[in-house]
């Protein structure tokens, strides 16, 4: 075999292994999506019937409250609920890139 021939078989070698690496990253990001979707799930299915009774308990006792004090629980309430929203908004790409 000629120098060129080496080198050619060398280049295809090399490329051939850059193929390779490329792929098993691939792969690997796709579990870690998938792992990462299944956290995110876990995480929501755990939190959300903790998050259900406390706004349970406000909503039994915010009519107890004074009347001053009443506007203040339900906007404390609104935010809260714009922060989960925002929270899983942000959680979405990554459990939607997962599926």
């Amino acid at each position: 075999m000629s120098l060129n021939d080496n080198l050619r078989d060398a280049a295809y070698i090399a490329v051939g292994m850059g193929v390779i690496g490329v792929q098993r990253a691939q792969v690997r990001r796709e579990e870690l999506r998938k792992l990462v979707n299944e956290l995110i799930q876990q995480a929501d299915a755990r939190v959300e019937p903790v998050l259900k009774a406390v706004e349970a308990q406000i909503d039994s006792a915010v009519d107890r409250l004074p009347e001053q004090a009443q506007p203040v629980v339900k906007q404390a309430r609104k935010a809260g609920e714009e922060a989960r929203r925002q929270v899983r908004s942000a959680l979405a790409p990554a459990a939607a890139a997962a599926s």
